[in-house]
C-alpha cells in the first residue's frame, strides 16, 4: 500500500491565500486556484496512482489466496513436507511429517533434520544438502528414520533445492514417503525359505527372492 502525503509538494503561501497553478509550478503569470488535495493529487500521481495502488493491493490479496491455498493442501498430505536451510535446520513440518515421525511442528522447528537419522546413516545428510547447493534434485531416495518412539522407518524421499527471488539455492524442500509397510512385506516374501530359482520364490516382475 502506497501512503500518499502532501509534503514536498506545499507551495509557499502569500497573504494567506493559494497561489494559482501557475505560479506553483512556474514563476510568472497567472491562473485558477488550486486545492490543496489537487495539488497533492499532482504531487503524488492523482487517479492513475490511486488506480495502481488499488491494483497492486489486489495482487497482494490474491497472492495470500493462492500462498493459503497452498498450505492447506501442503497440511492436508499424508506425505510428510519438511523444508530446511542448506544447514539442515528445520524451518517448516507439515501433519503429515507429525503423523509420520511422531513430532510436532514445534518439536521440530529450529532443530537439525539430523534428529532423525540413525548414527551409521549420519553422513548421508551431508551428502543430500551437498547435492542441494549444487541446484540438483534427489528422487525416490530410501533411506531409514527414527520415530520419537525410537522404532526405524524406512521412508522413501525426495528433495528439492529451494531458490530465491534471484534463483539462489536457499534450503531445500523434502517429501517423505512411508515405505515401511512395503519393506516388511518384501521381507516376509523373501523369508519363506523357497530356494533362490523356485517360480515359487519369484516376486510379481520376476525378479528371484533372495
Amino acid at each position: 500500500m502506497v501512503e500518499k502525503t502532501g509534503q514536498g509538494g506545499a507551495v509557499p503561501r502569500g497573504g494567506g491565500a493559494d497561489p494559482p497553478l501557475s505560479s506553483s509550478l512556474v514563476s510568472g503569470g497567472a491562473g485558477p486556484d488550486v486545492s490543496s488535495s489537487a495539488r497533492s493529487n499532482l504531487v503524488g500521481g492523482g487517479a492513475g496512482s490511486d488506480a495502481g495502488s488499488t491494483a497492486r493491493s489486489s495482487d497482494s490479496v490474491e497472492l495470500q489466496r493462492v500462498r493459503a491455498r497452498l498450505a492447506a493442501i501442503v497440511d492436508s498430505s499424508e506425505d510428510g513436507i519438511i523444508s530446511k536451510t542448506l544447514e539442515g535446520i528445520v524451518t517448516s513440518w507439515n501433519q503429515g511429517a507429525e503423523r509420520l515421525f511422531g513430532y510436532t511442528a514445534q518439536e521440530m522447528i529450529g532443530q537439525p533434520i539430523a534428529r532423525l537419522i540413525p548414527p551409521e546413516f549420519q553422513h548421508e545428510e551431508a551428502d543430500i544438502l551437498a547435492q542441494i547447493r549444487r541446484g540438483e534434485r534427489l528422487e525416490r531416495y530410501d533411506a531409514v528414520r527414527i520415530h520419537k518412539q525410537g522404532h526405524r522407518l524406512n521412508i522413501s524421499l525426495t528433495v528439492s533445492p529451494v531458490r530465491d527471488a534471484a534463483g539462489k539455492v536457499v534450503g531445500a524442500a523434502k517429501i517423505a514417503h512411508d515405505v515401511t509397510a512395503r519393506r516388511q512385506a518384501e521381507k516376509a516374501f523373501a523369508g519363506r525359505g523357497a530356494r533362490r530359482g523356485d517360480p515359487a520364490s519369484r516376486w510379481p516382475d520376476g525378479r528371484c527372492a533372495k
